[in-house]
């Protein structure tokens, strides 16, 4: 997958769990295959862990005037707040690093509002989530369809 396929790989309106071995750089990949230049703006959405938006800066050419950060203090709030991001419609690409899953029919409305708002969710999270409507990318799988070694 190269270069600007992120965006034809996930379908506007849909949401996607990365996936990967512990220790593979699940966003750093993610980051990877953005179209540069992108006109649309970015939602970060956390309870723990910190972005480093100079890394993303100079690592990714990422466009900082179209990032939004989000730290909030539990995982649920991960989910509530990118539902809120969704139900805006300002977000092109809204991602998501909670701490732990969400019910299923939260999900489902998630999903729901991303459609309606056409918007891309990823979705780090440790546990695999339990829903149909989620499409699962795993890190390992793509690099090795593609003929690339494998990030360490």
């Amino acid at each position: 997958m190269s270069k600007g396929k992120m965006a034809g790989f996930f379908q506007r309106g849909g949401l996607a769990q990365v996936s990967s071995r512990k220790g593979l750089p699940r966003l750093d990949f993610t980051l990877s295959l953005l179209s540069p230049g992108e006109e649309t703006f970015f939602l970060w959405v956390s309870d723990e862990g910190y972005l480093f938006p100079e890394a993303l800066s100079q690592r990714f050419q990422f466009p900082l005037h179209q990032l939004v950060i989000a730290k909030v203090p539990a995982a649920m709030e991960v989910w509530k707040v990118a539902l809120e991001g969704a139900q805006a419609g300002l977000f092109g690409w809204i991602f998501l690093r909670p701490s732990r899953a969400c019910p299923p029919a939260f999900i489902r409305k998630l999903q729901l509002q991303a459609e309606r708002a056409r918007s891309r969710i990823v979705i780090f999270c440790p546990e695999k989530l339990p829903h149909w409507l989620v499409k699962e990318m795993n890190c390992e799988t793509l690099l090795v369809s593609e003929g690339k070694a494998l990030w360490a």
